[in-house]
């Protein structure tokens, strides 16, 4: 038997929800310290392309801006610790910039999740 359309389509928004979740526990898991810059990126990279319904594109636009800037950041210090040969160190500005960025990846994940009922 085949699911119906509205089974199809409360498995992708149930799937679409689980992304949404996992991107938050990832923001707030680097706002911890427990998870590094460039793992950050590409799980939010990642978890941004598994969504099922594909967001507005201006909602998609400022979520992959604000990774986008994130990645920046943690390139600069990939290529300063390369020169230097020392490791990957982030300055005070570039870890402020990067809390201040996740904060406002946060407010942007965090309307997509449905409050529990």
């Amino acid at each position: 038997m085949m699911p119906n359309n509205d089974d199809q389509t409360r498995w992708r928004h149930e799937y679409d929800q689980r992304q949404y979740r996992r991107m938050l526990q990832r923001l707030e898991a680097f706002e911890a310290g427990d998870l590094h810059l460039v793992e950050l990126v590409a799980d939010l990279g990642t978890l941004l392309t598994a969504l099922e319904e594909m967001p507005d594109d201006a909602w998609a636009g400022a979520f992959s801006a604000l990774c986008e800037e994130l990645d920046i950041i943690n390139s600069v210090a990939t290529v300063r610790a390369a020169e230097s040969s020392e490791k990957v160190a982030f300055s005070a500005e570039e870890m402020q910039r990067s809390r201040e960025i996740a904060d406002s990846l946060k407010r942007l994940v965090a309307p997509k999740i449905d409050v529990p009922r």
